[in-house]
């Protein structure tokens, strides 16, 4: 086997380092590193399937609004969520007792 003069060993040597070096800053520094891309990758898939649920939920709730809530659904939230009440009524308070556990 014959031997390389040194300058071309030399050359070959820098040569491959360079390349090697290269390799290492695109992969692991660079500002579209392959880490980089991996990362957008993920969180563009999470996006896309928080986009995939609003959207199923967007019409859900244009469904409900196509619907006008019945009278009873109106007297529900009345009572419930704004605390309302009829002439004779009689309201209950409930307090939940908390465990010290």
């Amino acid at each position: 086997m014959a031997r390389l003069p040194i300058g071309t060993a030399i050359r070959r040597i820098v040569f491959a380092a360079v390349i090697i070096g290269a390799a290492v800053w695109f992969i692991f520094f660079d500002t579209y590193s392959v880490r980089s891309r991996r990362a957008w990758q993920k969180e563009l898939h999470r996006l896309e399937q928080e986009n995939v649920n609003l959207r199923q939920e967007i019409t859900l709730l244009q469904n409900e609004l196509a619907q006008p809530p019945t009278d009873d659904a109106i007297e529900k939230i009345a009572r419930e969520e704004y605390g309302m009440r009829r002439p004779g009524d009689v309201v209950y308070q409930v307090e939940h007792a908390q465990s010290d556990e």
